[in-house]
């Protein structure tokens, strides 16, 4: 796996940092009735003496810190950010932990691949806190024996395929990167590949935001996107726009949900411009598009081909999310 060597300062070596309120412990730590949660990790026992496992809304959290010391891993904590780097021989594992009421990522970034952990990490009293699914996330796996409430771990060394990496947490709020992406270095992003000796993004590279979506993974050239590239626009609903930038700008490009492309065409800044539309209703629109996509002008065709309709398009809704519904003007092709 890829070594990874940290650029930004990591101004703590321990999980310190204030956690979830009081009031938030309470209502997800197992009260005094409830059965103790135990964790067997490779056949060993684990004790708690503060820190022990609980549920929340039916997924098992457990701390970090156990799983790591079993994998024989140092753990850092990178305070401004709440980011923490957990990192093996030629291993490193980022994930962001949250803080104060506020939950942190569900996914976990291992050596550059991010893998979705289904539950946010978070922090109590000083502690991280990880779904189960952490374990499958690095390689390992887990079995819940409902009878002894007990989960049992079986970890695995991590493969080392000995490539080096560099990562970089921005700790400032950095311009805009010039072009229409809309991107910047902002506080708390995290940028994850190659990179010129003054640490700016060249090469193949990843840009995260704190919550590690990915902004843009892709090519670089001096800081800017450059070549073929990917921008995620909406995590949760999946939605990506992929195409070929040039110096910071997109010029076309495809948008996808769920990997099923919905949109091809010229791309402004977070707007489609010119190009093809698939509708609601299955059917297509050729043609461009209002700066704020409230109306359009072009053809209609059916699924099979056939041109049904050409004129005046409005548009309701978010049409780079793929949300929204439209009405036909008055001239209709027969």
């Amino acid at each position: 796996m890829n070594k990874v060597m940290i650029i930004a300062g990591v101004t703590s070596l321990f999980l310190l940092v204030t956690g979830c309120s009081a009031e938030k412990v309470k209502s997800i730590l197992p009260s005094k009735e409830s059965p103790p949660i135990q964790i067997v990790i490779n056949g060993k026992l684990q004790s708690f003496n503060d820190g022990a496992p609980f549920k929340k809304d039916g997924t098992i959290m457990i701390p970090l810190r156990k799983v790591t010391e079993e994998l024989g891993a140092a753990v850092k904590y990178k305070d401004e950010t709440s980011d923490v780097l957990i990192s093996k021989e030629n291993t490193t594992i980022l994930l962001h932990a949250g803080g104060l009421d506020k939950e942190g990522s569900n996914f976990v970034v291992i050596d550059g691949e991010r893998k979705d952990m289904g539950e946010s990490a978070m922090m109590i009293d000083h502690q991280t806190f990880v779904p189960i699914s952490f374990v499958e996330s690095i390689g390992g796996s887990q079995s819940w024996v409902s009878q002894d409430q007990t989960v049992q771990i079986t970890l695995k060394n991590i493969i080392d395929d000995g490539i080096m990496e560099q990562i970089k947490i921005f700790i400032k709020d950095g311009k805009p990167i010039p072009g229409n992406t809309g991107l910047r270095f902002s506080w708390g992003t995290k940028y994850i590949g190659e990179m010129t000796h003054n640490e700016i993004p060249h090469g193949e590279g990843t840009l995260y935001s704190p919550s590690l979506a990915i902004l843009y993974q892709g090519s670089w050239k001096n800081g800017l996107p450059h070549g073929k590239g990917t921008i995620e626009i909406d995590t949760s609903k999946k939605i990506t726009l992929t195409g070929t930038f040039a110096e910071g700008n997109l010029k076309s490009g495809t948008v996808a949900r769920n990997g099923s492309i919905f949109y091809e065409g010229d791309i402004g800044k977070k707007i489609i411009t010119k190009g093809k539309l698939k509708l609601p209703d299955g059917f297509i629109f050729k043609g461009t598009i209002s700066k704020d996509q409230k109306s359009g002008f072009g053809v209609i065709y059916s699924s099979s081909g056939i041109k049904t309709y050409e004129g005046s398009v409005a548009f309701d809704g978010l049409l780079l999310l793929n949300e929204f519904t439209y009405t036909r003007g008055v001239s209709e092709t027969k």
